[in-house]
């Protein structure tokens, strides 16, 4: 893959969007390329690897719950972005993602991603604030949900 097709990848995760492409171009250079077979574990829920992969081909499951006995809730392709929280506020991932085929990723580490941002603040400031974005629509769809919740009746009632 060029580094002109994994810009335009990088370029499609929300969080990066409005981005100075010559920064995220930065970072790709930086990134380190991991290829995972099939089966592998690209990454494991509860674990602290502090980055973010970026899916530049092929496919994985996301798993949640214990590894011997996994619930798939979904998929991740090619442009996937998986463990953005990790590489940014270097906390724990939420699930586990299973390589289905062969897979290669960028590696975008929050070591890196900080120095990206401490070489470029500006950069820093675009991905918080499309971050904060972000998170302010989950809150509003969660409170949407509770607010439903609220209002259905009881089973009891039933």
């Amino acid at each position: 893959m060029s580094v002109r097709s994994d810009l335009q990848l990088l370029q499609q995760i929300p969080i990066f969007a409005g981005v100075d492409p010559a920064y995220l171009q930065a970072m790709i250079f930086s990134a380190e390329k991991i290829v995972f077979s099939a089966g592998d574990l690209v990454i494991r829920q509860n674990e602290h690897s502090a980055a973010a992969f970026l899916v530049v081909s092929g496919s994985g499951d996301v798993i949640s719950g214990n590894l011997e006995n996994p619930q798939i809730i979904g998929r991740v392709e090619r442009g996937a972005f998986i463990g953005e929280l990790s590489m940014i506020a270097d906390i724990a991932y939420s699930v586990s993602v299973s390589a289905r085929s062969r897979m290669l990723t960028l590696k975008l580490s929050h070591k890196l991603f900080m120095r990206v941002c401490s070489e470029f603040p500006k950069t820093g400031e675009q991905v918080l604030s499309a971050l904060t974005s972000k998170l302010d629509i989950n809150l509003d769809s969660l409170r949407d949900v509770k607010k439903h919740f609220e209002q259905a009746r009881s089973f009891v009632d039933l």
